[in-house]
């Protein structure tokens, strides 16, 4: 269920993104609209919840798997 909400809140990101460039190329009265200045912030604060909340829900430790600026050793 997280998996799915991050994912989902992560394509929602990328097309908020894209659909504000568009209407920056094109002058877009949109863009001055409140809630366009407003949204990306509530999206973006919750993708980053959802992925801490896998992250405990799984018992990952970042430091140990996926943020780890160590090397792989060699196979």
């Amino acid at each position: 269920m997280l998996r799915s909400i991050h994912l989902t809140l992560a394509y929602l990101t990328v097309l908020g993104f894209v659909v504000r460039g568009i209407w920056a190329l094109t002058d877009s009265a949109f863009r001055s609209q409140k809630w366009v200045k407003i949204t990306p912030h509530v999206i973006d604060t919750l993708l980053l919840l959802a992925g801490v909340a896998m992250v405990v829900e799984l018992s990952i430790s970042p430091l140990e798997a996926w943020l780890a600026a160590h090397p792989q050793p060699a196979a």
